[in-house]
């Protein structure tokens, strides 16, 4: 369920599951196909309302935590802490064992509710993942947030971030995200074919002929590619 939000604040849905007691941790690092398993994300759903309940109202859900809640794909991202933005002028951060809590600034605009939770917008958390993270991880999680809505406005945040840190970062993640890219096997691909300096493929390219669609094509070259794995 979601609770509407006062003020500037936009209220969003997730589909959360009912709380849970967790079982054996998990390391996400293990899993070398697709995103962590639901059971790592469950988990971790349970530590930040957990640790939510126990920090400061200042405390805004963010990084890989609001991606988690956002419902979009984590690959090799770490799941160990859960991640906070507390509000506050002077960026800056500290770590515990279980949470990571970084100062910045926040506009309301930036804030949304999900299950009673305040977090980061889509946008917000789509730069920060950037930001902070390896490049292919923060693909991966742009790719996912373009399916879910138009990523126009993070341009307008980039534009506040220009001399933050990581800022140059999340503009490259920002110009390579493709909501075509359908899986985190494909965003992951894209990532790799540009690395090896491969022409830029045709996404979701159907199959002249046919009721068929590819993942990658270059119809120039006469060359269609598909990402097959475990989880795709």
């Amino acid at each position: 369920m979601c609770e509407r939000a006062t003020g500037c604040v936009r209220c969003v849905s997730s589909a959360e599951p009912a709380i849970r007691t967790p079982s054996a941790r998990h390391d996400p690092r293990v899993d070398m196909y697709g995103p962590s398993p639901d059971d790592a994300l469950d988990d971790h759903r349970l530590q930040v309302r957990a640790a939510m309940g126990h920090l400061s109202s200042q405390a805004v859900v963010s990084h890989v935590s609001a991606a988690v809640l956002h419902g979009l794909p984590i690959w090799r991202l770490p799941l160990d802490r859960v991640q906070v933005t507390r509000l506050g002028r002077c960026r800056g951060g500290r770590r515990s064992g279980l949470v990571h809590v970084r100062t910045n600034t926040l506009a309301p605009a930036e804030i949304v509710v999900i299950d009673g939770l305040p977090v980061t917008s889509l946008e917000r958390t789509v730069l920060d993942i950037g930001r902070a993270h390896p490049f292919i991880q923060a693909v991966v999680v742009a790719d996912a947030a373009a399916r879910q809505m138009d990523l126009s406005h993070a341009w307008e945040l980039l534009g506040e971030m220009r001399r933050w840190p990581g800022g140059p970062a999340a503009r490259r993640v920002l110009e390579f995200a493709d909501a075509r890219s359908g899986s985190v096997g494909e965003s992951r691909s894209r990532v790799l074919m540009a690395g090896a300096g491969l022409p830029t493929p045709e996404l979701q390219w159907p199959v002249p002929g046919t009721p068929y669609e590819v993942d990658f094509a270059w119809p120039d070259l006469a060359t269609v590619g598909e990402f097959d794995g475990r989880v795709k």
